[in-house]
């Protein structure tokens, strides 16, 4: 049995509701991967603009696969907990 969709709040279970005709009708393209979702498949109502990079936690949703949501999601906290690599002068010999 899948997992019912995490949700915070009244927001975000009304932007899951407003894309649910979509991804049940089979219209639905993931935003992350752009394959199409399959009725009946996971997915997420997942933030255009990543919020954890300064997006609006209110700013428009679009239908992603759960996996690409959530990998997606893991990747750009390990890339925010990680110091750059890219530091100026930091490789100089």
């Amino acid at each position: 049995m899948p997992r019912p969709p995490r949700s915070t709040g009244r927001r975000d279970r009304a932007a899951r509701a407003a894309l649910a005709p979509e991804v049940a009708a089979g219209l639905a393209v993931c935003g992350r991967c752009l394959r199409p979702i399959a009725p009946g498949e996971p997915w997420d109502a997942g933030h255009v603009e990543d919020v954890a990079t300064g997006g609006d936690p209110r700013g428009p949703v679009r239908p992603e696969h759960t996996s690409c949501n959530r990998s997606a999601g893991a990747a750009l906290a390990l890339d925010l907990r990680r110091p750059s690599r890219r530091r100026p002068g930091a490789w100089t010999s």
